[in-house]
């Protein structure tokens, strides 16, 4: 009888460890997520409690932890961006590349065996991931393996632990002697969240717990059993005839208990949790006890919440986004289209799905180009295009719209749908055509104007020398005759009558200067212009010993800035300095220290070049300084300077020419300054 009676406890210790191992293996299904449904229910009876949709599988492109598939050979296959920013790389650079290479050299043998998981298996795990410039990246690694059309294929998470490790870091200091003394299943409950509870049909005033379990119920682990009645109130009150209806299935039928509800802890707060347990059964078929697990879910549920949310919110703002929006099939068919949209064109959103695609809405011209431009997406050529495009509506009428097309992929990076957008640019169309006809308009009035123009200068310069010619025949028989009488009559006319015909001499050859000028200044203003580089600290450094050559007696000290170059037109940029620096020649005459000096001052724009002449002679009133650049304007009487006023004229005129500008600083007795502007040129070459 002992015998028989020790038997029958081995093999109720073997059916209890069985099914210890199913319920470790649907705690791990959870854990990891390997699932893709579970049917909860006695035969017949059976509900698909959650299903993941393949639409979802997009989400792993912007999810927060790396994601890769590898082959069965160790080669990535497939990689979020996220796992390319983590090592450092383009994702679509990590595709064809050995697994291993991304993982560092001491983690590698215990991630291969990570790695080595049968269909339906998962594995989980730390390892150093290779970032970028050589740093190290630590990651929680989950690894599942699945069947892909017959062939063995592992699926990879990688949860970036950089922030967890430096806090665990900074905890472990603190705290070393408390973390060596943990328990290594305690750790494990605390990292998953899971907590276990058991519970015997007979004895339904006790449950027995784990720590954990206490802890998601918000409360204090002390003694490992807990009333069950004190568990049922913390379930939230709407929940607790769908907890107790699934337990009784559960104990009546042997199907699986599990249910996802609300508990309120004792503070108050409001938590979700998983439940899931399994039946244990005697010989005689009544129920033992229930041995289930307990895991706190709110986050998930939080984030479900979250992406339900987006969903909304992504729908609303399609539905009433102030452009066109339609998602395309590859085959060109439209498949769903916004109010906008339907707005554009004038047609019911019915209608447009019931047409063949975009190109029953199109223009016929604009037909060829759009299925073109399609077929270079479709080769992968382009990724997405931009094009402006014509559309028919309802009515007949033409309209424009700005038309984008952009490739949507799947995580394998195979075409799955277009995404396009249309604005509507008919009133910009019309406008820039308005636009056109108004240029088209104002160049032809322009090119008019401009040749009336040349036609007034051409007359202008021809009416110039005209007059010149015609003026010096009288001004050349004045001084002739002038000359001829003070010659062969100078004794009649007396000390007075020479001094008038003296006068006319004076006054005919002041009168052929003007008409020079006024040539000069003339020929200034339309003068062709040869941009080259010009050093202007030679050039007047030239015309100073010219100065010095003519005129040797004067003492003039001259102090000469090196190397300022622009770019001018040179014969012209001379005449300009011939100008100033003659003038600041003249006007110093009466001092003994005379001094003139040619310099540079500071500019913000570094591609422009301020040069200015300054000299410490007679000066000017301020108050006059806009008469200097006026022709025959002169501030001085010629007695005292000899001059015709026409040469600050033709210097303001070539510096505007060259696109710069000239002004004048000074006082009376105290010197005066030209500053003028040109484009700057480094160097002569």
């Amino acid at each position: 009888m002992a015998g028989e009676s020790d038997r029958e406890d081995r093999a109720e210790l073997a059916e209890v460890r069985a099914q210890l191992r199913e319920l470790q293996q649907l705690v791990e299904a959870i854990r990891t997520g390997s699932f893709d449904s579970l049917i909860i229910g006695p035969p017949g009876q059976e509900r698909i409690h959650y299903t993941t949709d393949r639409s979802y599988r997009l989400i792993v492109e912007a999810m927060s932890e790396g994601a890769a598939t590898v082959s069965t050979s160790g080669v990535i296959l497939g990689a979020n961006p996220r796992l390319g920013s983590m090592t450092g790389q383009n994702a679509s650079e990590l595709i064809g590349t050995p697994v291993l290479d991304l993982i560092a050299e001491a983690h590698r043998p215990a991630f291969a065996r990570l790695l080595d998981v049968a269909v339906g298996e998962s594995a989980r795990g730390e390892a150093d991931l290779t970032g970028s410039g050589g740093t190290t990246v630590p990651v929680l690694l989950a690894v599942s393996g699945f069947d892909l059309d017959g062939t063995l294929m592992r699926c990879l998470v990688l949860t970036d632990l950089t922030a967890q490790r430096a806090a665990e870091s900074q905890a472990a200091k603190a705290n070393e002697a408390v973390r060596e003394q943990s328990a290594f299943l305690e750790q494990a409950q605390d990292a998953l969240g899971l907590g276990w509870w058991a519970l015997a049909p007979d004895d339904d005033d006790m449950i027995l717990c784990s720590p954990q379990t206490h802890r998601i119920y918000g409360l204090t682990p002390g003694q490992s059993k807990i009333k069950s009645a004190t568990l049922r109130m913390l379930i939230h009150p709407d929940d607790r005839a769908g907890v107790a209806e699934a337990r009784r299935a559960a104990l009546a039928g042997g199907a699986r208990f599990q249910v996802e509800h609300r508990i309120v802890r004792p503070d108050g707060a409001l938590r979700w949790v998983l439940q899931a347990a399994v039946v244990e059964w005697d010989d005689a078929g009544l129920p033992v006890r229930l041995l289930g697990i307990i895991q706190d879910i709110t986050d998930r549920k939080r984030s479900e919440d979250e992406i339900r949310a987006a969903e909304v919110r992504l729908r609303v703002l399609f539905d009433h986004a102030p452009i066109g929006v339609g998602e395309v099939t590859l085959s060109g068919k439209l498949v769903r289209v916004n109010q906008y949209f339907c707005q554009f064109v004038g047609y019911t959103a019915d209608e447009v799905l019931s047409m063949r695609g975009m190109t029953d809405l199109l223009h016929p011209d604009d037909i060829e180009a759009h299925v073109a431009i399609r077929q270079r997406i479709l080769s992968e050529e382009i990724e997405t295009y931009s094009a402006d495009r014509r559309f028919v509506q309802k009515g007949g009428g033409v309209i424009w719209g700005e038309v984008q097309r952009s490739l949507v992929r799947d995580p394998a990076g195979h075409p799955l749908l277009y995404i396009d957008t249309i604005r509507d640019i008919t009133a910009q169309r019309e406008a820039e055509s308005e636009v056109r006809a108004l240029t088209a308009e104002l160049e032809a009035r322009v090119e008019q104007r401009t040749a009336e123009l040349e036609l007034s200068n051409k007359n202008l310069r021809a009416f110039s020398y005209s007059i010149a010619h015609d003026l010096r025949t009288p001004l050349r028989g004045l001084n002739g005759f002038s000359d001829a009488l003070l010659e062969d009559y100078g004794e009649i006319l007396g000390e007075t009558g020479r001094g008038y015909a003296q006068r006319i001499q004076a006054a005919s050859e002041r009168m052929g200067t003007m008409i020079d000028d006024l040539l000069r200044l003339s020929q200034v203003t339309h003068a062709d212009m040869n941009l080259v580089p010009v050093d202007l600290s030679a050039e007047v450094a030239a015309i100073a010993d010219g100065l010095r050559s003519v005129d040797p007696g004067r003492r003039v000290s001259f102090a000469i800035q090196e190397g300022v170059w622009v770019t001018a037109d040179r014969i012209l940029i001379r005449a300009v300095l011939d100008n100033l620096v003659e003038n600041a020649w003249k006007f110093t005459a009466g001092r003994d220290d005379a001094t003139i000096e040619f310099a540079t001052a500071a500019t913000e724009d570094d591609g422009t070049v301020c040069c200015y002449v300054r000299d410490n002679g007679v000066g000017f009133d301020p108050a006059y300084a806009d008469k200097l650049f006026q022709p025959f304007q002169r501030l001085h009487t010629p007695r005292e300077f000899p001059g015709t006023g026409v040469g600050l004229a033709s210097v303001q005129r070539i510096i505007e020419r060259h696109g710069g500008r000239v002004w004048a600083q000074g006082a009376v007795d105290g010197g005066a300054t030209f500053y003028f502007t040109l484009d700057a040129k480094d160097s002569a070459g």
